[in-house]
């Protein structure tokens, strides 16, 4: 069961907001760098915190256990609750910069690699490719980023023809256009 809700969740084209009123006005009132570089650290710590509980339910409970079941529903409706925020986020202020805290700079790419749907990984990709060439998101994550995105789109792995020009050629395996 837990596999067709992640399968499903990969094909679907509709997606439901779950942000709150109050979510966004967090969002808007996030007038200084400091606060946002805490917001985008927050994302993060519920992000890596539920998924540090999963090895600890699987042995505690098992692995086709109610509990770790509903620690997988939950996980998923907090990876979509993280990238609507991450969304507007990078709507309203872009990527974070090099000025930013590393833990900030990175919290967009891993909501994003994180995302179900290869759809949303299309959408917010721009943010990520441009923080990428500005050097502010490290080669490493990019590149993981990339190799999971054509992972997913191909069912299959990425295998470059040159290592130095991989994410170029990631680009254009996937057909991506700024």
């Amino acid at each position: 069961m837990i596999v067709l809700l992640g399968f499903g969740a990969c094909h679907r084209k509709e997606r439901i907001n779950v942000l709150t009123e109050e979510d966004k006005q967090e969002i808007c009132n996030l007038d200084t760098p400091q606060k946002r570089d805490c917001f985008l650290e927050e994302i993060v710590d519920a992000d890596q915190g539920i998924r540090n509980k999963d090895g600890y339910y699987i042995m505690k409970y098992g692995y086709y256990s109610h509990e770790y079941n509903q620690l997988n529903n939950n996980t998923i409706q907090l990876d979509l609750l993280n990238l609507q925020k991450i969304e507007l986020y990078l709507e309203k202020y872009g990527h974070p910069t090099n000025s930013s805290s590393e833990k900030a700079i990175y919290t967009p790419w891993l909501i994003i690699h994180h995302s179900a749907t290869i759809e949303d990984r299309e959408k917010n990709f721009h943010y990520l490719y441009d923080a990428y060439r500005s050097g502010i998101l490290k080669d490493g994550y990019f590149t993981n980023f990339m190799q999971r995105f054509y992972s997913l789109k191909n069912n299959r792995s990425f295998e470059p023809k040159e290592k130095n020009n991989e994410i170029e050629e990631l680009v254009q395996a996937l057909g991506i256009h700024e």
